[in-house]
């Protein structure tokens, strides 16, 4: 049964003995149609309402059923890509391990092609420089034995000439003492004296002559404490190599090495200045 609010105002009830209040009645009926009123209107609202959230939920469930369907889809598609990359994946690891053993192998055997030519090339090397050595060793050797021998012909060479130049210098120094001892001698004779003056009182210097012993010098002292020591001359195989050969009339003289002057290695029996005196 539908009752509008103007069915509820309109309504009227039969007067009865000791019955309601007509005011009172009258207004409870007009707050109740106004209630009623009121609760019609809430109810259209909601209706309303109901409706659009209705159209709503079917909205939303289309898309849900579309997003579903995507989702399978996506589902489906993912599942085959990811099978066919699996597939990929391993064709390629396949091939590239092919490719890798292949590439390892090959770098293997240029790798002991390598170290074969660098332990050939190693070994030809060193021997060459073991030889090298060996022949700059037996050289150098040569070069000491010939050095020493030098150094003793030097040190006979010079001490034979400083004592040519002390005897040398002890004969110049007897001359030196006859001729000043001529000329005291000459100055003494009778008759030509000059009266003798004190030191002091004398204005002229004397001449004093003091003849003194030659005294060796500093290099014939030096050389006094010299050994003469004689050291063998190198044979032919130890002397250095590459070095000019001497004439027929020198062969047993020693070899002076290349850069030397003829006086270093001239023999002992040769003249020079000091054979005169």
């Amino acid at each position: 049964m539908k009752v509008t609010p103007l069915e509820i105002r309109q309504q009227t009830f039969e007067r009865g003995f000791r019955g309601y209040e007509k005011e009172a009645v009258d207004a409870y009926l007009a707050s109740l149609s106004q209630e009623w009123e009121r609760s019609q209107d809430d109810f259209r609202a909601l209706r309303q309402r109901n409706e659009t959230l209705e159209e709503e939920i079917g909205r939303l469930k289309a898309i849900e059923n579309t997003l579903y369907r995507t989702l399978q889809t996506a589902e489906e598609t993912s599942t085959q890509m990811a099978q066919k990359s699996r597939a990929e994946a391993e064709q390629r690891v396949q091939s590239a391990n092919a490719e890798a053993e292949e590439t390892l192998g090959n770098a293997r055997k240029q790798a002991n092609m390598l170290v074969l030519d660098a332990e050939t090339k190693t070994r030809y090397i060193v021997d060459e420089a073991l030889e090298e050595l060996r022949s700059l060793e037996r050289d150098y050797k040569a070069i000491e034995r010939y050095k020493e021998y030098l150094i003793t012909e030097i040190k006979r060479y010079a001490t034979d000439a400083f004592d040519k130049l002390s005897r040398f210098e002890e004969k110049s120094h007897r001359s030196t003492f006859e001729a000043k001892f001529g000329e005291v001698k000459a100055l003494k004779m009778p008759g030509t004296e000059a009266s003798p003056q004190p030191a002091e009182d004398s204005d002229t210097p004397t001449t004093t002559w003091e003849i003194q012993p030659s005294e060796a010098s500093p290099a014939e002292e030096e050389t006094e404490d010299i050994p003469r020591d004689e050291a063998p001359a190198p044979s032919a195989e130890e002397r250095p190599r590459n070095r000019p050969r001497k004439a027929a009339s020198t062969e047993n003289e020693p070899e002076a090495p290349s850069g030397s002057s003829p006086e270093a290695a001239a023999p002992s029996g040769s003249g020079s200045f000091f054979d005169s005196i």
